[in-house]
């Protein structure tokens, strides 16, 4: 019956025409998804998004250090990185320069429109953390050296460290880039 092979070879070709189609308008869509989740992005919830994956990343800072390690936590103006049994090092989101997934994942879409899970302030954290009285270091703008010592107490913007030689430093907490925390079994 040669008009049924005929019939059948054109219903071959109008389902992959349908099949083309169908896959020409998934891509367009998910073209345009992704396009708004990157336009209603913030840097903390790309930060979210990634931790959520539990792959390790790199924090880039404007101290120009570069922190590696998985994103245990994050405030709402802080994130905590932590690389296997190493001290856990706290960023200020407005230190962190740039974050990458690694190794790179290219493929990966990342929205970014959430907000931190946690609503605590760095300032907060470290008020929380003075009575156990860690030993910290503190690194801060416009100062290439890090500032050790023992957490004493933290007010609405200073942290209070007595220093190895025990005298007191008081550190303005707007300064602070980043936070590792020693001493304190976490």
């Amino acid at each position: 019956m040669p008009d049924d092979d005929a019939l059948y070879g054109e219903l071959r070709r109008w389902v992959a025409d349908a099949h083309a189609e169908d896959a020409a308008h998934d891509r367009a869509r998910l073209r345009v998804l992704r396009q708004i989740g990157e336009e209603e992005a913030t840097f903390a919830g790309i930060i979210l998004d990634l931790a959520e994956r539990g792959g390790p990343v790199t924090i880039r800072t404007a101290a120009g250090r570069v922190h590696r390690g998985r994103v245990v936590a994050l405030g709402r103006d802080f994130v905590v990185v932590r690389e296997g049994e190493l001290p856990p090092v706290f960023v200020a989101l407005s230190a962190a320069v740039a974050v990458r997934p690694v190794p790179s994942d290219r493929s990966a879409a990342i929205a970014g429109a959430r907000r931190p899970p946690l609503e605590a302030s760095l300032a907060a954290v470290l008020a929380g953390l003075a009575g156990e009285r860690p030993r910290i270091h503190l690194a801060v703008a416009g100062d290439a050296q890090v500032i050790a010592g023992e957490l004493r107490a933290v007010g609405s913007d200073v942290a209070v460290l007595r220093s190895d030689d025990g005298s007191t430093l008081y550190v303005h907490l707007d300064t602070v880039l980043e936070v590792v925390l020693h001493d304190l079994a976490v």
